[in-house]
């Protein structure tokens, strides 16, 4: 069983190498330690380890608040191992966290077209399609729910 919790500045360290792994490299884009650090200390942004109960961490959530909006983007949602069932997981727990923790009622993200791992786990979810855009010569996905 795993839980969220708020990730510490000093685990940033962690963050990044769960970040740079090769089987997120296509869906994902690059960022420097320092990236990590200055998106951390903006009070719009919310990082939440993925943890197990010895306080390993797993994965992590970004999450991004639009000042007086009861709705969140998930930026990042990235695990460090795949097909574990632990994506599912933590989206679970994520729903929750945002209800109970952030009272926060819509979630939207989006997603590259041929990430097909995860478009399955969020149309599973309940995610409705919203919006398609191309950017860099890539259809990205644009999906919300209400929670």
């Amino acid at each position: 069983m795993i839980k969220l919790r708020e990730t510490k500045i000093n685990e940033l360290d962690i963050i990044y190498k769960i970040g740079i792994q090769e089987h997120s490299k296509p869906f994902l884009s690059t960022k420097t330690t320092t990236d990590y650090k200055q998106e951390f200390l903006d009070n719009k942004t919310t990082y939440l380890s993925i943890v197990i109960a010895s306080d390993t961490i797993l994965g992590y959530i970004i999450l991004l608040k639009k000042e007086n909006k009861n709705s969140i983007q998930l930026k990042r949602i990235l695990i460090s191992k795949k097909s574990l069932g632990i994506g599912q997981e933590a989206l679970t727990t994520l729903e929750k966290y945002c209800i109970d923790t952030m009272n926060i009622k819509h979630i939207w993200l989006d997603v590259y077209e041929d990430n097909y791992k995860a478009i399955h786990i969020y149309e599973k979810f309940n995610y409705l399609l919203f919006k398609v855009n191309i950017q860099d010569n890539r259809k990205i996905l644009y999906y919300d729910k209400s929670l």
